[in-house]
């Protein structure tokens, strides 16, 4: 016999503040803090990237947002997607950024936001 206890569920933001330079890409790496859902996504472009930066979300070793191949671009907007991936503790969560922009580097800030499991096994 399985017991099992409902627990309280957690929740975490892992925050990705990336600066990429012109006409090029940056890759940040950080890791599950914990298993369960990861619900949604809240990307900002500030103003001036006129739809010339993509973002991409990358879990293990697959594209999970947008849908692939497509990346995601913005310009002065904040915007919350939801895409229901399930993740298990210290799993790889990779932002990749590319900027097309010949002139300037710009920063885009991405939040994933993660909910725990509410059930543990005993």
């Amino acid at each position: 016999m399985v017991e099992c206890k409902m627990k309280t569920p957690e929740m975490e933001d892992l925050v990705f503040r990336i600066t990429t330079a012109a006409l090029t890409s940056s890759t940040t790496l950080k890791y599950a803090p914990l298993t369960g859902l990861l619900n949604s996504v809240t990307v900002h472009f500030p103003a001036g990237c006129q739809q010339l930066v993509e973002v991409f979300l990358w879990y293990k070793r697959q594209q999970v947002f947008p849908h692939p191949p497509d990346g995601l671009v913005g310009d002065d907007t904040t915007q919350k997607y939801a895409i229901y991936q399930n993740v298990r503790n210290r799993d790889p969560l990779e932002v990749r950024i590319l900027n097309h922009d010949a002139l300037n580097q710009h920063t885009v800030i991405v939040i994933l936001h993660i909910d725990g499991q509410g059930v543990e096994v005993l």
